[in-house]
């Protein structure tokens, strides 16, 4: 090596894939042609392991190309011989690597559970074992004899034990250290460990794969499909600059093209990965000044003459190259979900055993929400339940406000959608897909609300198409969405109003009075969750109707089943507990539940959820327990602890408009219920308690505590089940297909 350049070593780990299991369904074995070579029957070129190796080579570069050979037993060593004769005659060099399952590639086809991917999860004798037998295949594949010394292990699940088993069968240089995966899969720790080449233990040494720390603090590793040109430019300069003498990044052989469709062989160039491949290359061709391409094995045969690398931590990246990243990951998944020609590369639609009346089926919706993975709320169990017979595209809420770039929740709320949008979208549930769009969020504005328009137009476009959505109906639950329903093109335009928007203390009133008024104009039809909403928004569209909440029954049900247990914060609690979970915002009453907790020392309070608000009054007192959000599917666990379930909200014009849904959750759990004044509470005032002062609620407590009985739960309880989301959601689908008729005779 040249005095004072730095050795960058490009790694390509080239394998097949076993069968594996897809959102429940079983996915085939992908072999040397899709995973390797890149061979497509829709393309005439191989975008695989030649578009790499092209893509050196004009560059003037080598590649290190650790080869998983346990795959051979299934797909052949024939194709095997072939992959590393093209490695090898093209002047790079061969290494190996291992994914132990590959030796049962077709684990699920023989009844077998699935055996472990990691060499962690093996003894050291057993990776010994595996070293060998992968060294063996890839020496009959034609690897030269002598020339395997470097392993890297697959997803980087090595331990320390992997060190020794390497010492042990002959191998010099282990490149499987992977801080970036120390919380996936990577199990190596070491003390003396460094950003660069360092002893792993006599005879062995660790070239580890080079991270940089995110400004959250968060290690990425520097992998082409994971890091942008600028961030791999500017990890390069900063450990060059540092003296470190080895960098070491990643990609793999199917990185450069998507894969559509398995059976039918289709694929597509990657434009997001090759891009920053070539970026990457060019850069060190350019800079050759500072930088030295070389490959694992050269290291290996002069390893004994090393010294190691005094560098401990990787330097910061910057916060505009990840968003950059960002932003290139959001093109490079919606890329990926778009199939060859446009054209959907899914499955047609799926048809649940559980089916909802003869209300809607076939239709396709594509809806404007909140985000999916907040708290369940009406937008997610209405979807849920049209899914199982229509194919929904949720979309994560849209800017209703202007954020605050001071406020660490705005901040990581906005995080937390540019990485969802990278994400591209996924399926929830059987044909329910959430995806989140990226729009400006400058609800204002309106210059943004027209490049806004222009990227929805089109993202939603793609995603259409990739999903078969021809003619679709567009719902929505946000007023705010009345900006872009014109662009989408929608066969129906529904809006499902759940609440008095323009009360809300943080949205702008005038416009979202606006906004909402020109909704429920431009709707086909509307729902409203109060019988309030019912008439103010009819004044607007005739054709509004009351959508009232329904309730999952069986699933709070659970609360009176002896199987189910307290859940654990409740069962140290002595005495009657008052329990509430949700949302904790500025319409819930916190006061209200401090002066309980104080009038009666001997009760416990309980508060369950995220909050949004100063929680002190609450904190302070030694008989409330606070709990963080808390999984849906663990809710019935806490109505069993509950002696009473809360309601307490504060009275004004936005709570005189709510219908809350926990009313009907707390009482399928059997729960007494006690509720401040809301309106859309007294229609079940036969079944629960509601007070209009603090006096009354109290009391109405204490009456519900003393006279609450198992079998005055079960009425409770039985009183919801015709109250369930399924009926509800049945009569909503007859109102839209009605609707839907009527215009067509029209």
């Amino acid at each position: 090596m040249s005095a004072g350049k730095t050795r960058v070593f490009i790694t390509v780990d080239v394998e097949c894939a076993e069968e594996r299991i897809v959102r429940g369904r079983v996915q085939p074995p992908m072999g040397y042609d899709l995973r390797m070579w890149g061979r497509f029957d829709n393309l005439d070129r191989e975008v695989g392991l030649p578009l790499l190796m092209d893509e050196l080579e004009a560059h003037g570069l080598r590649a290190t190309f650790f080869v998983e050979p346990l795959g051979a037993s299934y797909f052949g060593i024939d194709g095997l011989r072939q992959v590393v004769r093209a490695i090898d005659q093209r002047g790079h060099d061969v290494q190996l690597h291992l994914h132990p399952v590959q030796k049962f590639v077709d684990w699920h086809a023989r009844g077998m559970a699935r055996p472990s991917d990691d060499m962690a999860d093996y003894t050291v004798e057993e990776q010994v074992s595996l070293l060998r037998e992968g060294c063996a295949r890839l020496e009959e594949a034609g690897a030269r004899p002598g020339s395997l010394l470097a392993f890297r292990a697959g997803n980087f699940g090595a331990n320390n034990e992997t060190w020794e088993a390497l010492r042990r069968a002959g191998m010099v240089l282990s490149s499987s250290y992977d801080p970036g995966y120390f919380d996936v899969s990577c199990r190596m720790r070491h003390p003396d460990a460094r950003v660069g080449l360092f002893p792993a233990c006599p005879g062995v040494w660790e070239l580890p794969v080079t991270c940089i720390r995110e400004p959250s603090g968060k290690l990425r590793h520097l992998q082409v499909t994971a890091v942008s040109v600028p961030e791999m430019e500017h990890a390069l300069a900063q450990y060059h600059a540092m003296g470190v003498r080895e960098v070491t990044l990643v990609t793999h052989s199917f990185e450069m093209c998507h894969i559509d469709s398995i059976d039918r062989r289709l694929g597509r160039i990657n434009r997001v990965n090759l891009a920053r491949l070539r970026g990457l290359c060019r850069f060190l061709r350019d800079h050759d000044d500072r930088f030295e391409v070389m490959t694992a094995g050269e290291l290996a045969r002069v390893a004994d003459r090393q010294a190691p690398c005094a560098v401990t931590d990787p330097p910061r990246g910057k916060r505009r190259l990840r968003l950059r990243r960002l932003a290139e990951q959001g093109i490079k998944r919606v890329e990926a979900r778009i199939g060859a020609g446009g054209r959907a590369a899914g499955a047609p639609l799926r048809r649940a055993e559980e089916t909802i009346g003869d209300s809607m089926r076939g239709q396709n919706i594509i809806c404007f929400a909140k985000d999916w993975t907040e708290d369940p709320t009406s937008n997610n169990h209405v979807m849920r339940l049209l899914a199982r017979n229509n194919r929904v595209l949720w979309l994560n809420s849209i800017a209703a406000r202007t954020p605050t770039f001071s406020s660490g929740r705005d901040l990581g709320k906005m995080a937390r959608k540019l990485r969802s949008f990278t994400k591209g979208y996924r399926e929830v549930l059987p044909n329910l897909f959430v995806y989140t769009p990226i729009v400006l969020p400058f609800p204002h504005s309106r210059a943004a609300h027209q490049v806004n328009r222009q990227i929805l137009k089109a993202t939603v476009g793609l995603l259409r198409r990739r999903l078969g959505m021809r003619d679709f109906q567009l719902w929505t639950f946000l007023p705010t969405s009345v900006e872009y329903v014109d662009d989408l093109g929608a066969s129906l335009i529904v809006y499902y109003c759940t609440d008095e928007f323009s009360q809300f203390s943080y949205l702008d009133r005038e416009r979202i009075i606006e906004q909402e008024t020109r909704l429920l104009r431009k709707a086909d039809i509307v729902f409203a969750t109060a019988h309030s909403l019912v008439e103010s928004k009819g004044r607007y569209n005739p054709n509004t109707h009351l959508a009232s909440h329904g309730v999952d029954h069986e699933h709070f049900a659970r609360a009176l089943d002896d199987a189910t247990p307290v859940a654990a914060e409740l069962q140290p609690l002595k005495g009657p507990v008052l329990g509430f979970f949700g949302l904790i915002q500025d319409w819930i009453d916190v006061d209200l539940m401090a002066w309980l907790a104080l009038q009666r020392p001997g009760w416990n309070v309980v508060v369950i959820g995220k909050s949004l608000v100063d929680l002190s009054a609450l904190r302070r007192l030694p008989n409330v327990t606070i709990v963080d959000r808390r999984p849906y599917e663990t809710l019935p666990s806490y109505c069993k602890g509950f002696s009473v379930g809360l309601i307490p909200f504060r009275i004004n014009e936005l709570t005189s408009h709510v219908n809350p849904i926990k009313l009907r959750e707390y009482l399928s759990a059997g729960l007494p219920v006690v509720s401040t004044d809301l309106p859309e509470v007294r229609h079940y005032a036969h079944l629960c308690d509601v007070a209009t002062t603090r006096e009354e609620f109290l009391q109405a407590c204490e009456r519900a505590i003393a006279s609450d009985t198992p079998e005055a739960r079960r009425r409770r309880s039985e009183a919801m089940r015709e109250e369930t989301w399924e009926k509800k959601v049945e009569a909503l689908g007859r109102r839209v297909m009605e609707t839907m008729q009527a215009r067509r005779k029209r």
